[in-house]
């Protein structure tokens, strides 16, 4: 009886907001080698998210990274394909670890709908889980909560992150610890995704200049929430 009643939860549980690992043997090495990375670190800043994150590493969107992070003892804990269930195991197979970070900056949900195809409401309840498990590892730092942002994937996917990030506008307008940004205009032209500011004709991954915009309108949020001056947006000569 008690293993019917187990077994039926199980089946019930939103997968979004249920822990588990990626596959792929490569993601338990990057975890490994992140879990390394932050028993040294004692970081002011933190990235939680997916492959938009991760891309910061990568020579191309490096010198955004260097430019606006790279002297604020950033860590970069961005994992390719990652959903909001990814993300939990994550945080509770140690990622953030010893870290006392004043700012983390969480950008996740958009392979929720790409590639589990999973409903708003459930990626909702993914995202609130996100949040509440780094406010309960790091209590003292704000959370800056990004959007999902916008790409031209499909009709059914645009339709899902609109209500997850009119979900997630409503939810933290008045929280003391989540701060919410829907950013994803900047990266738009004619109310629709530019595609000179993404890496592939789907629109999914901001390329640098892209990347750049991105950054450009959370600095004066980073800054206010880290007690710092706003850092200088380039010149367009300056931009990568």
């Amino acid at each position: 009886m008690g293993l019917l009643l187990g077994t039926a939860v199980w089946a019930t549980a939103n997968p979004a907001a249920t822990p588990r690992p990626q596959t792929g043997p490569w993601w338990m090495e990057r975890h490994e080698k992140k879990l390394e990375e932050v028993r040294r670190l004692s970081a002011e800043v933190v990235f939680l998210g997916d492959s938009i994150t991760q891309n910061y590493e990568d020579p191309a969107w490096q010198p955004v990274w260097n430019r606006y992070y790279g002297d604020r003892s950033a860590v970069n804990l961005g994992f390719s394909a990652d959903s909001t269930a990814n993300v939990l195991w994550r945080i509770e197979h140690g990622e953030l670890g010893h870290l006392r970070p004043r700012l983390v900056v969480v950008m996740i949900g958009t392979n929720n709908s790409g590639l589990y195809h999973w409903t708003a409401p459930q990626t909702e309840e993914g995202i609130d889980a996100v949040v509440a498990e780094v406010h309960k590892r790091v209590k003292a730092a704000h959370i800056l909560l990004l959007g999902i942002l916008p790409t031209d994937m499909d009709a059914e996917k645009r339709t899902t992150d609109e209500a997850v990030n009119s979900y997630l506008g409503d939810k933290y307008k008045s929280s003391r610890y989540v701060t919410f940004m829907d950013v994803g205009s900047v990266l738009l032209s004619h109310a629709r995704p530019d595609p000179s500011l993404y890496a592939e004709p789907i629109c999914l991954h901001p390329n640098p200049q892209g990347q750049e915009k991105v950054a450009q309108a959370i600095e004066p949020t980073v800054a206010r929430l880290l007690h710092e001056p706003v850092r200088e947006t380039p010149s367009e000569d300056d931009e990568p």
